[in-house]
């Protein structure tokens, strides 16, 4: 009885874990990343083999045409121990890279022209989004030398150009996007309004198909001279540059253009990697590292503003108390006034907070908003002057 019972819940978190893949790579998620990744491990944790946890991506559904990927477009093996990091590291040099929050995308070229472009989709079939690829400033439709080669990136839209994007939307008419991750995978899915992809940007991380290159720190500098924007990189020697490379993406993560969620690890030597290979479901030597239990959720009871020596006005949104990382929280980074007015922030909306070791808690996106409009503030709060909006900022 208790081995059907554990074998009837492993397969109720199963399908649950199902459609979350779904969601998240249609780009409309119901639940958070915690979430998502505690259901991920309570399955491993009971049945470490079970199908769901080596299924990559979701499969195409917005109508697109269907394109298959000659080499599969695969997940990560992931960790959130640094120990277990230090493991598989071993006494191999590796390169770290900051772990962008966006969608990937490949790019085929031949003889140095853009054929065609492929969201990942399920790993082994995506959706041609060429037109709308021809959008982004980053993707590259013509390459500066005469060469077939796949480059795959990831496709995000920095938080300046999503609060750009949400008044180009709402002018049109359209719906409020929730979060910048998710609008990009709706929009490469859409048939219409193609042009507001000229509000994304993209990074490229991988090359495939060009010749003479021994090393991923050459696989960078070649895609770099092509006039592709690369992911910062480190060549790491040792387990404790990991670390402070770790650290250092930590602070990054607070920063507000770019969204990361975590760090990418890569054994440097190609040689290496082509001895490895691959699993169903990951590259071997490809490690993916995340800190864990970072967001939570709240309710955002009100917007404070405090006045710098500069006289800029930075909201701070308060929040009812939740624990995250071993403390409770109670006050968040909202960073400027463009951040507010982008994602309509007001009493009442429920949010999600993250929170990536010491650094400050920030906020992430809108899970459920209140009804109504924000009501600005007219007056500095500490000198009573009129305020005044100065590009992203509110000053007086």
């Amino acid at each position: 009885m208790k081995t059907s019972y554990v074998a009837n819940r492993v397969e109720e978190m199963a399908r649950t874990l199902m459609l979350y893949k779904k969601q998240y790579y249609a780009g409309k998620p119901t639940v958070s990343d915690a979430v998502y990744d505690k259901l991920e491990q309570e399955i491993r944790a009971v049945s470490p083999n079970h199908p769901v946890l080596k299924y990559v991506g979701a499969a195409p559904s917005t109508g697109a045409p269907k394109a298959s990927h000659e080499q599969p477009m695969l997940s990560l093996a992931k960790t959130y121990k640094v120990d277990e990091l230090h493991t598989w590291m071993g006494e191999e040099a590796i390169i770290g890279t900051p772990k962008v929050d966006g969608n990937s995308l490949s790019l085929i070229y031949e003889k140095g022209v853009l054929k065609i472009a492929k969201t990942r989709g399920d790993g082994r079939i995506g959706e041609d989004v060429t037109d709308k690829v021809f959008w982004i400033a980053d993707c590259i439709p013509h390459l500066p030398k005469d060469i077939s080669i796949e480059v795959r990136g990831e496709v995000y839209c920095s938080q300046h150009k999503f609060a750009l994007l949400v008044d180009e939307m709402l002018e049109r008419g359209l719906e409020r996007p929730n979060n910048p991750r998710n609008i990009v995978a709706g929009l490469l899915g859409r048939k219409v309004h193609i042009d507001l992809c000229r509000f994304f940007n993209f990074f490229a991380f991988e090359v495939i198909g060009a010749e003479g290159l021994k090393t991923e720190v050459e696989k960078f500098d070649f895609l770099a001279k092509l006039g592709f924007v690369v992911l910062d990189h480190r060549l790491l020697k040792k387990p404790k540059e990991v670390e402070g490379y770790l650290e250092e993406i930590k602070q990054w993560m607070d920063d507000d253009e770019v969204a990361y969620d975590g760090a990418v690890f890569s054994y440097n030597s190609l040689a290496l990697q082509q001895r490895l290979g691959n699993t169903s479901h990951h590259p071997r030597f490809k490690m993916s590292f995340k800190w864990q239990g970072l967001t939570a959720q709240s309710k955002l009871k009100r917007i404070d503003w405090f006045p710098s020596r500069l006289g800029i006005i930075t909201p701070v949104a308060v929040i009812e108390g939740v624990a995250l990382s071993g403390a409770t929280i109670t006050n968040v980074t909202l960073h400027n006034a463009e951040h507010v007015k982008a994602y309509n922030l007001k009493a009442g909306d429920v949010i999600e907070i993250v929170r990536s070791g010491e650094v400050i808690p920030k906020f992430m996106q809108v899970i459920e908003s209140a009804k109504g409009e924000y009501k600005w503030p007219e007056k500095c709060p500490s000198c009573g002057t009129e305020l005044i909006f100065d590009g992203v900022r509110l000053k007086c």
